[in-house]
């Protein structure tokens, strides 16, 4: 029973001291720093970012969180407060401002691996405030006397420099006046004119102008002469003769004789039959073919479909079979498609 009482004192003793000298956040993880570019904005908490100042950001820890920051590469230490959200990067945890990557050294690695430790803010000396002993104090108070007496001589200075002197009047000095002297202007000797005797030019007499008189030639009376007048002739209208009218004679124009001439069921009643020559994808193709059809007396049509035209002998009596597929065997034609048109 004793021992395990010691136990228990002994456990508690060990964490009264892990809690008195701070909690450990995390032992072992990644800062980075922010600066210029995030200098003067606002964060998370509403402050104005100060990259000069001990401040960090961190991802969870409360605002106002006081960290004990320590370089685990050089063991250098630094205190900051959490202001800031982040860093929301990687596997950094925290995130501290220039001045206090500075002071981890930090600033040529940009990201480095750190301890991370929670700092009570009434722990004056985990701040790095030192306790102030009696001699300390003693001297402090030494220092406010002397600093009340130094004030109360420079008062008494200050008003004995301040006491009113005589002032001397101050008196111009008169300069003897100098006599002015009187401007004489001096006068000018006005030389005589000479007076202006304008030269009399000789008059020369004009000499009158007389015109010359033509003699006068007698003019002559312009008399009309009168053209004898025709007496008027009488219209007398001719007959007219009765216009015979010319009726040309009928041009009489070959007519093209053909191996047979094509007709409908409609003008030929009883069965039709139809041959197709050909089917082509090119209209260019399909009229070559019409064009030689026409020289060996045929008078082929067309039949357009959605891919084919069609070159086709339509209209064909059955009395007139035998003599199309004659002539189209005779220029060499065998290969083609017989069908019935109608019946």
């Amino acid at each position: 029973m004793k021992k395990t009482m010691l136990v228990i004192v002994l456990s508690l003793s060990f964490v009264g001291l892990i809690f008195a000298q701070g909690e450990i956040i995390s032992p072992e993880t990644y800062a980075s720093y922010y600066a210029e570019a995030f200098h003067g904005k606002m964060t998370a908490n509403g402050e104005i970012f100060d990259m000069n100042a001990y401040t960090a950001a961190h991802r969870t820890l409360p605002f106002g969180t006081i960290l004990e920051v320590t370089n685990l590469e050089n063991g250098k230490k630094v205190v900051v407060r959490i202001n800031d959200r982040g860093p929301f990067v990687g596997n950094r945890d925290i995130d501290v401002s220039k001045a206090a990557a500075a002071a981890l050294d930090m600033l040529s690695r940009g990201v480095t691996r750190v301890s991370l430790k929670k700092i009570d803010p009434s722990n004056k000396t985990a701040l790095g405030i030192p306790k102030q002993t009696k001699p300390a104090q003693a001297l402090a108070q030494q220092e406010s006397k002397a600093k009340q007496v130094y004030q109360q001589e420079a008062v008494k200075q200050r008003q004995q420099e301040v006491k009113p002197q005589a002032t001397q009047q101050y008196v111009p000095q008169q300069t003897p006046a100098q006599p002015t002297q009187q401007y004489v202007p001096q006068q000018a000797q006005v030389q005589p004119t000479q007076q202006y005797v304008p030269q009399q030019t000789q008059v020369q007499p004009t000499q009158q102008y007389v015109p010359q008189q033509t003699p006068a030639q007698p003019t002559q009376q312009y008399v009309p002469q009168q053209t004898p007048v025709q007496p008027r002739q009488q219209y007398v209208p001719q007959k007219q003769k009765p216009v015979q009218q010319v009726i040309p004679a009928r041009e009489q124009l070959p007519v093209k004789k053909l191996v047979y001439i094509p007709t409908t069921s409609i003008e030929t009643p009883g069965p039709l039959w139809r041959i197709q020559l050909g089917a082509f994808k090119r209209q260019e193709n399909a009229m070559r073919l019409v064009v030689e059809l026409r020289k060996i007396q045929f008078e082929p049509a067309f039949e357009k479909g959605d891919a084919y035209i069609r070159v086709v002998l339509y209209g064909i009596r059955p009395y007139d079979l035998e003599k199309v597929k004659s002539v189209l065997k005779k220029n060499g034609y065998n290969d083609y498609i017989l069908r019935q048109e109608s019946w």
